[in-house]
């Protein structure tokens, strides 16, 4: 029971982590050098959908981060 984490990945100053939760559906959270987080309510039903979407959005927070 519980979550586990199935990868982390650094891209830029922010460490992606993609965790496996107890329903066998994939969730991410996002977090940064200041440590913010970001976490993603939606469920995905693999991991590679969640890696995917989870890389979209860290790149698109260190693009909004960049034009500050």
């Amino acid at each position: 029971m519980g979550i586990n984490i199935a990868t982390l990945i650094g891209i830029n100053d922010c460490i992606l982590s993609v965790y496996r939760c107890h329903d066998q559906t994939y969730r991410f959270s996002v977090v940064n050098a200041m440590g913010r987080t970001y976490t993603c309510d939606t469920c995905f039903p693999t991991l590679s959908s969640a890696k995917f979407m989870g890389i979209s959005v860290t790149e698109r927070l260190t693009i909004d981060r960049d034009l500050r």
